[in-house]
């Protein structure tokens, strides 16, 4: 009898594992699911990574119903890098940082990630810099605000030391349609 008991717990306890598995396995899934349309507003983020690897990609998004499954591809947004500026707030410009605000006044906004990379301007040419240690990336997108607005307060110190006297501008890249596009803004000087 002990043991029927004994067994009977073990079971019980197995099923309960093997039920919070399931239930882990299709939270996750649709958790997934809604990841990519996060919507945030944060403003003032103390770190800029470089480089986001989880790009949001429009084009072949699967659409799952239960009536039928099927694919959209092409998928295209009409927006142009001509319709984004990014500016250096002069007062918050340093050796080891700086503060840009994003306006993206297109209909469908690109979607801005915490990535980042500094150029200089050498003998009238702009050359990228390279940073001393790999970058760790956040793949988290942010949209703009009801101003078409989205702030980044950007601190390259862990990456790129602290920059000497220079002219200098930050490079965005969003994905659009399956393509990286570069966003410059403008220049600044470290004097």
């Amino acid at each position: 009898m002990k043991r029927t008991i004994q067994l009977l717990v073990i079971l019980i306890v197995i099923l309960i594992i093997i039920l919070g598995i399931l239930l882990f396995m299709n939270f996750r899934k649709k958790n997934t699911i809604f990841s990519s349309k996060k919507n945030s507003s944060l403003t003032g983020i103390e770190q800029i990574n470089q480089n986001v690897t989880d790009s949001y990609s429009p084009n072949n998004v699967e659409i799952n119903n239960n009536e039928n499954n099927s694919k959209i591809s092409n998928l295209t947004f009409d927006r142009t890098p001509e319709n984004v500026q990014i500016t250096v707030i002069d007062s918050t410009i340093s050796e080891s940082g700086v503060t840009i605000i994003i306006t993206d006044n297109n209909e469908t906004h690109y979607n801005w990630g915490e990535n980042y990379k500094i150029e200089q301007k050498i003998n009238d040419v702009w050359e990228e810099l390279k940073p001393n240690k790999n970058v760790i990336v956040n793949s988290i997108s942010h949209n703009v605000d009801e101003n078409n607005e989205i702030t980044f307060k950007i601190n390259w110190n862990e990456y790129y030391g602290t920059l000497e006297k220079g002219i200098y501008r930050i490079v965005k890249t969003v994905s659009d349609n399956d393509t990286n596009i570069n966003i410059y803004s403008d220049e600044f000087e470290i004097q």
